[in-house]
């Protein structure tokens, strides 16, 4: 996601029904087919069970066949033996979903009561029906209201005690403006912030500083996987996931190594240019969803080693779960609020080999082996046409459309095998005016120059060039495979041999210009 250019963003719902296959269908020998039945039980069910004596999950448990768990007020059973298996909110292949545990009366005084005509955003507590729920995320109306049940809109927190006081309907008033903060003028230019908590003051994490706010914001991106981008929400999770990983690529992006005064490494800053597009709006996800979790903790964590923190949380939630990667993970990224000078050196997804091995190598430091590993974040995300200007010749019908591959939500080697096993034809057209080059593959996928010419040699602009496919190769003169065809054929028969190359080149590039300046830290051994 390195630019709208190398790693746009964000999906298919061929992914959503596959997803789901791996989590119903036929296991090994020794575990039971989990039934249509057990697949739609999720948190929704109405038993009530006795959890008393159960122990709660805990991720560095071992558990057994048959053990029990309580996670978040649920009653699980293991289906077999599995170590750090989390339980979710249905029925897996690690976890049996019983019923909720009885809910612990709760003083309802000064909670208000839930109002059809009123926006509860995510956090709020109401009461309804004499139990007290918790918003997941931004709602109103008679279909949001709560329903006597978690869902993924209400978390039930339990019922009201007896004799409570009576909660009240929240008074309508017109509440004045608030004054803004005085903070520097930067805070208003697209594609940098400052810490509202500080004022902006430069901060001195520590071991312990960043184990908090990784408690704190790994809870707060697990509610985001439960609420409004749970699994099966494709689209969704595909835009925060693209989004996250091409801000990370980006803000690392706008260096130039040759340059000895050059600040332009990962520092929370993004320059304002046409190639940030969708990144820097107030609308985009960094601004409306992302940012705000940064501002609670922003005295404790960069801008930089959040979005770097985050992007490790993304890859590691959205993993193919044939592979494993866990993503090292240093601190002490210094944010600045002055980028200009990262403008115009992002990658242009319109050239080839040789651009990509001048970005990476030259101005990164990198190597061309990264650049093409890196690519491969491309597997996350979609083009957006009205960020980029890149669009499939297909009709916006699915998710599949404007991705790279067919699982636009998941971390894995499909990227790859779409880019050499699929036929991809060059449809740029001049005289339509449309002066971007794409492939398409007639099913909606796309690949951009930068993506043909890691696997061929190909024409960077020319209709009527084909690629990939059965012969894995391109017709026309000079045609035929690239200097880099190799790494990503590996890729595509070994998932694991890209995950392990992905996580070298994902620290190597966020670590550019720091030198030896940052700190490494295992967030597993960070105290719960």
């Amino acid at each position: 996601m390195f630019y709208h250019s190398i790693f746009a963003s964000a999906q298919s719902q061929h992914d959503a029904l596959e997803y789901n296959s791996k989590d119903v269908s036929v296991r090994s020998a020794e575990i039971t087919e989990i039934s249509n039945e057990e697949k739609a039980t999720d948190r929704r069910v109405q038993a009530v069970i006795d959890c008393q004596n159960v122990q709660d999950w805990d991720d560095t448990g071992n558990y057994n066949t048959g053990d029990q768990v309580v996670r978040e007020g649920t009653l699980y059973t293991a289906r077999r033996d599995n170590s750090g298996a989390r339980p979710r909110d249905r029925t897996t292949r690690n976890w049996n979903i019983e019923g909720r545990c009885p809910s612990p009366a709760l003083s309802c005084e000064d909670i208000e009561l839930w109002d059809s005509d009123i926006r509860f955003t995510r956090g709020t507590r109401v009461v309804h029906n004499d139990n007290v729920y918790r918003a997941l995320m931004t709602n109103r109306g008679n279909k949001r209201r709560p329903r006597g049940r978690t869902n993924n809109r209400w978390f039930l927190e339990g019922p009201c005690e007896e004799n409570s006081p009576s909660p009240t309907l929240r008074p309508i008033t017109v509440s004045p403006t608030p004054l803004a903060p005085t903070l520097p003028p930067s805070i208003n230019d697209p594609g940098t912030t400052v810490c509202l908590n500080n004022g902006g003051a430069s901060i001195s994490p520590t071991p312990q500083s960043i184990c908090t706010a990784y408690a704190a914001i790994s809870a707060a991106f697990d509610d985001l996987m439960r609420g409004q981008f749970r699994r099966g929400m494709v689209q969704e999770r595909s835009d925060l996931f693209g989004q996250v990983v091409r801000y990370t690529f980006h803000d690392a992006g706008e260096i130039d190594v040759t340059n000895n005064n050059d600040n332009m490494r990962s520092d929370g800053c993004l320059s304002n240019t046409a190639e940030n597009k969708g990144l820097v709006e107030d609308t985009s996800i960094i601004v409306s969803v992302t940012d705000p979790i940064w501002q609670q903790h922003c005295d404790l964590i960069s801008r930089a080693d959040f979005y770097v923190l985050l992007a490790k949380l993304v890859i590691e939630e959205s993993r193919s779960q044939d592979s494993t990667i866990e993503l090292d993970y240093n601190f002490g990224r210094v944010d600045t609020q002055s980028c200009d000078a990262g403008a115009g050196r992002l990658p242009n997804a319109q050239q080839g080999l040789d651009h990509l091995e001048q970005i990476f190598e030259t101005q990164m430091g990198l190597t061309l082996e990264d650049g093409v590993t890196l690519s491969g974040a491309h597997t996350l995300g979609h083009v957006h046409p009205e960020a980029s200007g890149y669009q499939s010749d297909q009709p916006a019908s699915n998710v599949r459309v404007n991705a790279w591959d067919n699982s636009p939500d998941r971390f894995d080697n499909r990227y790859w095998n779409n880019m050499i096993a699929a036929r991809w034809d060059n449809d740029f057209v001049e005289e339509s005016g449309n002066t971007l080059n794409i492939w398409n593959d007639n099913g909606g996928d796309i690949m951009l120059n930068s993506d043909m010419a890691i696997a061929f040699n190909i024409r960077l602009t020319g209709q009527g060039q084909r690629c990939g496919g059965r012969n894995r190769n391109c017709n026309g003169p000079n045609a035929g495979t690239s200097n880099t065809f190799t790494q990503a054929d590996r890729y595509r028969t070994d998932e694991q041999s890209f995950f392990d190359d992905f996580k070298d080149a994902f620290k190597r590039m966020t670590s550019v210009g720091y030198g030896t300046s940052l700190t490494d830290i295992d967030l597993n051994s960070c105290p719960v």
